[in-house]
């Protein structure tokens, strides 16, 4: 599927297309190509697996899923591509634990983020701001927290 890591939706359709179970048959750490593609910031190619059929709750480095790479990466659009295409708000445990606790404390990006607007679509989505929880220290990510409140 090196097709779809590379965002080439056109060649990535044209291999299922001539070998429909393709997807199915995807093994070992090829399943995990939708959170190690997050993890690596590469949107269009998350997006696309998740779209031919492959499972945004695979579980790759460090134990994320592709919601707590795009949580860490403040990448709003793609987390809300993947809630739209049903990937599950995980708790995995370890550093990462949820999608929701990794945007408010593990915060790791580069470039233009919106750690904001990942917070924002997680909630609305139905998870929760952790009790107790106070300032991250992000101006933006701090007034959607007060906003959340009310």
């Amino acid at each position: 599927m090196f097709a779809c890591a590379a965002g080439d939706a056109a060649a990535a359709r044209s291999q299922l297309a001539a070998d429909p179970g393709l997807v199915g048959r995807v093994a070992g750490v090829d399943r995990d190509l939708v959170a190690h593609l997050a993890q690596q910031e590469r949107p269009a190619g998350v997006a696309l697996l998740v779209e031919l059929g492959f499972d945004p709750s695979a579980v790759g480095w460090m134990g994320a899923t592709a919601l707590h790479w795009t949580a860490c990466r403040g990448d709003a659009a793609l987390t809300r591509t993947l809630l739209t295409r049903g990937a599950p708000m995980l708790d995995v445990g370890g550093l990462f634990k949820t999608p929701i606790h990794t945007v408010l404390y593990h915060r790791w990006s580069r470039g233009a983020v919106d750690h904001a607007g990942v917070l924002e679509a997680l909630v609305a989505a139905g998870a929760a701001v952790p009790d107790g929880f106070g300032q991250t220290g992000n101006s933006a990510l701090d007034a959607a927290l007060a906003r959340l409140r009310g």
